[in-house]
């Protein structure tokens, strides 16, 4: 592991006992090294560095008390210096208070604690790209960049795990934060800071993206401008020298492509690049990756992934990511990540953002058929439209009849519900699949889609897109999207730099057009035209795909898959813990064997086993049951 952790009391006479001093030297220490580890009278702080990051205390006397600083991550600037000094962040703190967070430009997470008012401070970047998970109460507050760490703290006693985090993870496959496994713990949002004093902990939002300014140059100011930010945003998450070898994943779509095209202008010289295939139709984007390979001239790496290696890699993917975590790209993540590390890398660039930022995820186009539905007068939709296409998918419940049905269900419904309208709930209620007793502890406010929801009022925004893209940026690339990324290449033993979430390109990106960014139902038009002469042909036109893993079809066609996720979800251990029904994960396993074209009951199947696996996994380790706790009682007025 690497990054931060350390404990802070409320009173400011409690010395550290030593088994707090030994949890700090072995909290974020690596088997090859060390944590560098800082002790004062109520608290302790250690860092550790893995590859592709820096680690770093600090520690001053100035007039009324000591301030003492910890920092894991890097710093960024266009000339290619590293401002992550511990002694210059120490200077920006005693300048300017905690706003100094707002104008870093990185990915990192720190902590300060201030002994002239007795206040401890975390803060993570502007996308999250870092975390930090938090336990406050009354008479300590408890963090760590990894959930485990915090585990292994004599101090972290409240074990009760939250049910609400289970029903997400069976939802959306990720735990929505600020939620977390655990009841007690809570994971910092994006662009947030916390301040910790006299037993009370209170959360403070620095940055998001405006959109509500527009910028309105010429397209053609518009479109160099976004090249020459970009070029920079890669240019300036460069290695020092002697700071390792670069790479790039490189999926053959357009983020990846950009960012390995732009790499290569910026060094001058072949960088290697990294593919993950399938020997599965439809889910193999090799040619379009070896399109891209050739075009830049890099020095390109594939690896198949197969059914048994999925296998083989759950354990580590339990592992890496602390609490469950469903999204099962994570799989040819990992083993893109191994590849690089085997053939010498240190640090690796991705095209993660790049969707969220220039609008190019399908969903986006989606929306938009749906907003057409919009447009047809309300009468006419309530007395013609809605139940002429309801009948008629339902008398004749096939082909474009159905899709017919499906299409007026979902564009009937609102937004914000409408960002989320298809989900496994809606097809398969969660009565059906979890206990009654289960659902009574999670509680009847559960919302699956309520963080959705929050960030969709919250948006600095005016229109239906830019209010997505928020979302997203805000929720969906924090949560699955860059937790994938960074923990399997930790994993793997390299380090990662996203350049399309660079704070400058974004605010920027924000004040593009919503009618620019996404010319009717293309998507990312606005970024793909800027970069037509560095894209290759096959890669602006190609569909969009995305890095999936086919594993629906794998837990339907492979014996050895399919009887591994049978014999777990329906396992005697599994069933004795009474979240699911039986009936109801055998009828899930029946509709995924019986569906085609969708893989909605095959990723809910993935879900229910990384719950367990991870679940067992904590279990076996520690020889002692996990339980889930009862909602919070409200506080009274």
């Amino acid at each position: 592991m690497s990054g931060i952790a350390g404990i802070v009391f409320a009173d400011p006479r409690r010395a550290p006992d030593p088994d707090l001093v030994r949890w700090l030297g072995t909290s974020v220490a690596s088997p090859a090294a060390s944590a560098q580890v800082l002790t004062w009278e109520c608290g302790g702080f250690a860092v550790h560095a893995a590859p592709g990051y820096r680690a770093s205390l600090s520690s001053r006397d100035v007039g009324g008390g000591t301030v003492r600083l910890a920092f894991h991550g890097i710093l960024f600037e266009s000339d290619g210096a590293r401002p992550d000094d511990p002694e210059r962040l120490l200077d920006e703190y005693l300048a300017h208070g905690t706003s100094f967070v707002g104008a870093l430009r990185g990915d990192f997470s720190l902590a300060v604690w201030d002994g002239r008012t007795g206040v401890t401070h975390l803060a993570v970047d502007c996308f999250r790209v870092q975390s930090i998970y938090h336990d406050a109460t009354s008479d300590r507050l408890l963090f760590g960049t990894h959930l485990r760490s915090m585990e292994s703290c004599p101090r972290f006693t409240n074990r009760s795990l939250n049910p609400e985090a289970v029903l997400d993870l069976v939802e959306v496959s990720r735990i929505q934060t600020p939620r977390t496994i655990y009841r007690a713990v809570g994971k910092l949002p994006e662009g947030t800071a916390l301040a910790y004093r006299d037993g009370r902990a209170t959360l403070e939002r620095y940055w998001r993206p405006d959109y509500r300014v527009v910028d309105r140059r010429p397209l053609s100011e518009l479109e160099r401008e976004v090249r020459a930010r970009f070029q920079d945003a890669v240019r300036a998450r460069l290695p020092q020298s002697g700071g390792g070898k670069v790479g790039a994943y490189l999926s053959g779509g357009v983020d990846s492509t950009a960012v390995l095209g732009t790499l290569a202008q910026v060094t001058g010289s072949r960088v290697s690049s990294f593919s993950i295939g399938f020997d599965e139709p439809g889910f193999n984007e090799l040619g379009f990756a070896e399109t891209a390979a050739r075009a830049f001239q890099s020095d390109h790496h594939v690896h198949i992934v197969t059914p048994r290696e999925t296998v083989d890699v759950i354990p580590r993917i339990v592992a890496m990511f602390d609490e469950p975590f469903g999204n099962s790209s994570a799989v040819p993540a990992y083993y893109c990540a191994r590849l690089a590390h085997q053939a010498g890398v240190q640090v690796m660039y991705a095209g993660d953002g790049g969707d969220e930022v220039f609008a190019g995820n399908d969903a986006y186009a989606a929306r938009r058929v749906f907003e057409y539905y919009d447009r047809v007068p309300a009468p006419l939709r309530t007395l013609l439209v809605s139940p002429a296409a309801t009948l008629a998918g339902t008398v004749l419940p096939w082909g474009p009849f159905r899709r017919a049905r499906s299409y007026v269900r979902r564009a009937s419904i609102p937004y914000p519900e409408r960002i989320g309208a298809y989900d496994l709930f809606r097809e398969f209620p969660k009565e059906g699949l979890f206990t009654p007793g289960f659902l009574e502890l999670a509680g009847t406010t559960y919302e699956p889609f309520a963080a959705v929801a929050a960030r969709y009022r919250d948006a600095l925004a005016r229109t239906e897109l830019d209010r997505q893209l928020y979302v997203d940026l805000r929720l969906l690339i924090a949560d699955s999207d860059l937790f994938k990324v960074t923990r399997s290449a930790e994993a793997a033993g390299v380090g990662v730099r996203f350049p399309f979430l660079d704070r400058p390109l974004a605010e920027f990106a924000a004040g593009v057009p919503a009618s620019i960014k996404m010319r009717g139902r293309r998507l990312r038009s606005f970024f793909k035209d800027a970069f037509a002469d560095l894209l290759p042909e096959q890669t602006r036109t190609k569909k969009k795909h995305g890095f999936g893993v086919p594993i629906a079809v794998w837990m339907r066609n492979h014996p050895e898959l399919r009887d591994f996720a049978r014999g777990l979800v329906l396992g005697e251990r599994t069933m004795a813990r009474g979240i699911f029904r039986r009936q109801g994960v055998e009828e899930l396993l029946r509709l995924h064997e019986a569906e085609l074209g969708t893989s909605l009951h095959g990723a809910a199947i993935w879900n229910l086993m990384m719950l367990e696996c991870w679940l067992r996994e904590r279990e076996d380790a520690s020889r002692a049951s996990l339980a889930f706790g009862p909602p919070p009682v409200p506080a009274t007025a």
